[in-house]
């Protein structure tokens, strides 16, 4: 009997070890297993970077508009004044809200218009102050070029006052006044050969010249695009290091000949 008890306790005593061994009967085993497999990852996988296609609010828009025209006439003085860095620094802002408005407008089919602005910015800004020793006089113009295509891009995408409002009749009156005494100021200066004295008098016009062909657009686009194609060619030929008074002279008189044509479509008195 003792035998048999002793016999007993030594199969249990091996069954207790056996069952140990695979892992069996004592909770251990789930343990077990939780350690021999690596824990799963904390850190879920990225999710996909998100794609900017959704189009712009009007608000959005109307902000771009507003951001690039400053910026723009920033880069024009700047360039104007012969500082690079201001010019470069000058521009940054207009970067973004440009790509914006292109992308708007070719949305809204104009792929014509939007491509225009889009070679403008980055053939006549954008490359070349890349460079770091850009042609200031093609940056000033590349700039003015782009000014008119921002209010055919306000137009088509119907965003009102996107240069931050038109001047008023006053105002205009004016602004017509200083263009007038500034051309003939330049003219005067181009005649008497003081290449110095045309470049400093013929800035004096732009803020005044560029109010005035704003507000003339929506009335008469042909008469606005040539007293804008004229401001162009005289600040060229002052900006340029071959400067062409003889051509300065003659383009401050159109300016001046048209004067009267540009008083009639705004409803300006004298």
């Amino acid at each position: 009997m003792k035998r048999m008890t002793m016999l007993m306790a030594g199969a249990l005593a091996a069954l207790a070890l056996f069952s140990v061994a695979c892992g069996g009967g004592d909770g251990n085993s789930a343990t077990a297993t939780a350690k021999a497999t690596p824990a799963a990852s904390k850190t879920a996988a990225p999710s996909p970077s998100h794609v900017a296609g959704s189009p712009a609010s009007k608000e959005e828009l109307q902000k771009a508009f507003e951001t690039a025209r400053a910026s723009l006439q920033e880069v024009i003085t700047k360039a104007k004044a012969g500082d690079k860095k201001a010019t470069q620094d000058a521009y940054q802002p207009a970067d973004d809200p440009l790509h914006m408005i292109e992308d708007a407008v070719r949305d809204k089919g104009d792929t014509s218009l939007a491509d225009s602005i889009e070679k403008k910015q980055h053939d006549g800004l954008e490359d070349p102050l890349k460079t770091g020793s850009p042609n200031l006089a093609n940056i000033v113009a590349a700039a003015q070029e782009i000014l008119p295509l921002l209010d055919q891009a306000a137009a088509k995408l119907n965003i009102t006052a996107a240069a931050g409002g038109t001047a008023s009749t006053a105002e205009l009156k004016d602004h017509l006044t200083t263009i007038k005494a500034v051309m003939q100021d330049t003219m005067a200066k181009a005649k008497a050969g003081d290449v110095q004295g045309t470049r400093d008098a013929e800035g004096k016009g732009d803020v005044a010249m560029e109010a005035i062909i704003k507000a003339l657009r929506p009335v008469d686009a042909s008469l606005a695009d040539k007293l804008e194609n004229l401001e162009l060619d005289y600040e060229g030929q002052a900006d340029s290091a071959n400067t062409d008074l003889t051509v300065i002279a003659k383009d401050t008189q159109d300016v001046l000949n048209l004067l009267g044509q540009v008083a009639a479509k705004l409803k300006i008195t004298p």
